[in-house]
């Protein structure tokens, strides 16, 4: 018996050695998850991305020889148009063109909205169908991209655009507008912009009533990284926006581009029963990410997008 205790004696390890062990095999289980979540995330953005650009460009300019002397310029954003399962124009980022016609304060949105859209039938019947929606008209051809277009007008110094609530223009600033969406994803190592499609990805699969509009969940990404110092990659930064966002959307945005006093100024005052719906909504999202993470699942993770 004394011979025997002599081998286990040799392999004792203290409770602080097993406990660094458990820690050590639970880190690499995260990594490794975190490493297989990057793949999902990736094949996602693939399937968002999925645009012939050429394509995009040919029936873009295609479109702007149809319209001819009534656009005076146009704003080629060319972001990527529509995410998935995409059916509602939700801001500036999300549309390929911004057409820029010439002044005519005195016609308001809807009937120029059907203006351009009856004129685009007139030409593109056969190969396309050409629908109208609050903000923008959206060409879908029958072999080829959807185009969605965003009609303005120059005023002054500014651009105007359709209001998303209400029938009358707004004042948009769609250089500035880039250029702090793309200073804050430089800041980010470029996981900013990828981050956000993958959120508007899962809001797509919310309830209309609880949908944030794309130019929101940008706004809200612009302020949820903010001297972020966290990991700069998308299975990290996913739950950190929707973490932020439940936060930060229980109060008004001031809009930087000039589009409205603020980004979100529908959802009413700070703390709004509707503002509280959605920091739920947000909270809910972030707790199942968490979730799915913990218990190592990619079907919880894939269910979060309509997967």
């Amino acid at each position: 018996m004394g011979g025997s205790s002599g081998v286990f004696r040799g392999e004792h390890r203290s409770p602080q050695d097993i406990a660094a062990q458990l820690r050590n095999t639970a880190e690499k289980e995260s990594r490794d998850f975190e490493n297989s979540l990057s793949k999902i995330f990736n094949a996602l953005l693939v399937k968002l991305n999925d645009r012939d650009a050429g394509a995009v460009r040919i029936r873009l300019e295609e479109i702007k020889a149809i319209l001819g002397d009534t656009i005076e310029s146009s704003v080629d954003t060319m972001f990527g148009g529509s995410v998935a399962k995409h059916t509602y124009v939700d801001g500036i980022s999300d549309v390929d063109s911004l057409l820029v016609l010439q002044k005519n304060d005195e016609l308001p949105p809807h009937k120029l909205l059907r203006l351009i859209a009856g004129t685009l039938k007139k030409q593109l019947d056969s190969i396309s169908s050409v629908s109208v929606g609050d903000m923008a008209v959206t060409v879908t051809y029958d072999k080829g991209p959807e185009i969605q277009l965003i009609p303005a007008i120059k005023s002054e110094n500014s651009i105007k655009i359709p209001d998303s609530t209400s029938d009358a223009w707004s004042k948009i600033d769609p250089q500035r507008f880039s250029a702090a969406l793309s200073k804050r994803n430089e800041e980010c190592a470029g996981k900013l912009i990828p981050t956000i499609k993958l959120a508007k990805a899962i809001n797509a699969n919310l309830p209309q009533q609880l949908r944030l509009t794309g130019y929101h969940i940008e706004a809200l990404g612009v302020a949820a990284f903010r001297e972020y110092e966290g990991v700069k990659t998308t299975a990290v930064m996913l739950p950190h926006f929707f973490k932020a966002a439940s936060q930060l959307v229980l109060s008004p945005i001031t809009d930087k581009t000039g589009q409205s006093v603020h980004v979100d100024e529908h959802l009413g005052g700070a703390n709004s029963d509707l503002r509280q719906a959605l920091g739920h909504t947000l909270t809910r999202l972030h707790m199942r990410m968490l979730n799915a993470s913990a218990a190592h699942s990619e079907a919880r993770w894939r269910d979060l997008f309509g997967e």
